[in-house]
């Protein structure tokens, strides 16, 4: 099985950054890496994504993060920072940094496993679950909200299975 996932809102609480540098008074329309000095990134990682990527083969995990131009042009720099630190980078075969939509991205990394390999692919934003199932039709998508659904909250979004946490990945796909 392998893993298509996205970064921020999916592995990494990139509000809960962008508050702590809102507090910071840091300049939005120029982030790069030095913005994260006292701001380890690792302390922003939801729980449970550590133990999630142990308990899966870092040659059959693969990060697929957007690269958003309203941060300014060193953008690859500051995801770069966030992403590529010892803790994760180690668990994960490699990252993929992409300017438009995922599902172009993710067919063609999906063109080196083997044709019966079941892929699995996380994001949090509807758009990129739809390009990528466009693309993948053979993938298993679902739609990553990480707050807690309110009482009779939908299931599914367009036919994407909504989840909330990992584990609810692979608890769907029955994966023990």
């Amino acid at each position: 099985m392998k893993y298509l996932l996205d970064f921020d809102r999916t592995l990494f609480d990139a509000d809960a950054l962008l508050a702590d540098l809102k507090d910071d008074q840091v300049d939005f329309t120029n982030l790069g890496p030095e913005v994260l000095d006292g701001h380890p990134a690792s302390n922003y990682l939801y729980q449970g994504v550590l133990p999630f990527l142990r308990s899966k083969e870092s040659a059959d995990v693969y990060i697929l993060t957007a690269l958003s131009t309203r941060y300014g042009d060193r953008i690859l720099e500051y995801q770069k920072a966030k992403i590529e630190q010892e803790s994760l980078i180690s668990l994960v075969h490699d990252v993929v940094y992409v300017s438009k939509d995922k599902g172009e991205p993710a067919q063609k990394i999906a063109k080196s496993f083997s044709e019966t390999e079941t892929i699995v692919f996380v994001d949090d934003l509807i758009e990129n679950c739809i390009a990528v199932q466009t693309a993948l039709p053979q993938a298993y998508c679902f739609l990553m909200v990480r707050t807690l659904p309110a009482p009779g909250s939908p299931l599914e979004v367009l036919g994407i299975p909504i989840v909330h946490t990992l584990q609810e990945v692979d608890d769907a796909l029955d994966i023990t």
